[in-house]
């Protein structure tokens, strides 16, 4: 194998892991495998080659040992792999991490929550619930729009795990995972706030968006700077049933 095929490998892998994180080879080798095989045309020899060799942690090595001859004499003594197929591994692997590779990890490391921690961070949410009384329905619905400021975010424990996974998380997908987790809290009050009462309809307008937006900041290390939301309820429905 050349050594333009080989760094277009390398390229796939980094790709992989600027977007996983800088352990996801180790953590996911069978993915990794199945990865090449879906998207490059190495062939089968080659990717089940570097499966072994993530298995047996090579790729760990060559983080330290960036010279081609010295890792594929790792590779030989580790994997028993033919002098060619360990000499195409090693290539691979110094091209992968190689000091351009690792100090751009490095600069990438948790550069998305430093980013994040400071920020002012807005988020909309949507709410819906049909109110049932037995024979009528009405829908009740609510359009909220949230800033808040990100001053402690690793107080949310589902961040820090995130983070221990994959430090090079992006400031988006923060956004995205504490944008899911306020649409749940929300979600969860005011379905509980429109379903209280099986005979007196909710009063959409009235429910308390801003006090459990507030809720969810201070649980989370946020600092609200502004809350607004509109309540919609809907006409009552009756509930047509089939006759035979």
């Amino acid at each position: 194998m050349n050594r333009n095929d080989m760094s277009v490998i390398a390229g796939r892998l980094k790709e992989l892991i600027d977007k996983e994180g800088p352990e996801y080879l180790s953590e996911y080798p069978d993915q990794v495998y199945r990865y090449l095989v879906r998207e490059t045309d190495t062939d089968d020899i080659f990717c089940a080659a570097v499966l072994y060799t993530l298995h047996a942690g090579v790729n760990e090595s060559a983080k330290r040992i960036n010279d081609r001859k010295k890792l594929s004499s790792v590779i030989s003594d580790t994997c028993s792999l033919k002098k060619k197929l360990a000499d195409d591994i090693a290539e691979l692997y110094v091209l992968l991490y190689s000091s351009d590779n690792l100090q751009n990890w490095n600069e990438q490391n948790l550069a998305g929550l430093n980013e994040f921690t400071g920020s002012e961070q807005k988020f909309e949410w949507d709410g819906y619930y049909v109110w049932d009384a037995g024979s009528v329905t009405m829908d009740c619905r609510y359009h909220a729009e949230i800033s808040a400021e990100a001053v402690q975010p690793l107080k949310c424990s589902l961040l820090a795990e995130k983070l221990k996974k994959n430090p090079f998380l992006s400031v988006d997908k923060i956004h995205d995972l504490f944008q899911k987790d306020l649409k749940e809290h929300l979600e969860n009050a005011f379905d509980e706030y429109c379903g209280c009462d099986d005979y007196y309809p909710p009063v959409t307008e009235d429910f308390e968006m801003e006090y459990y937006a507030q809720e969810w900041c201070r649980e989370n290390g946020f600092e609200m700077i502004q809350a607004d939301g509109d309540g919609i309820t809907g006409d009552f429905e009756p509930k047509s049933y089939r006759t035979w």
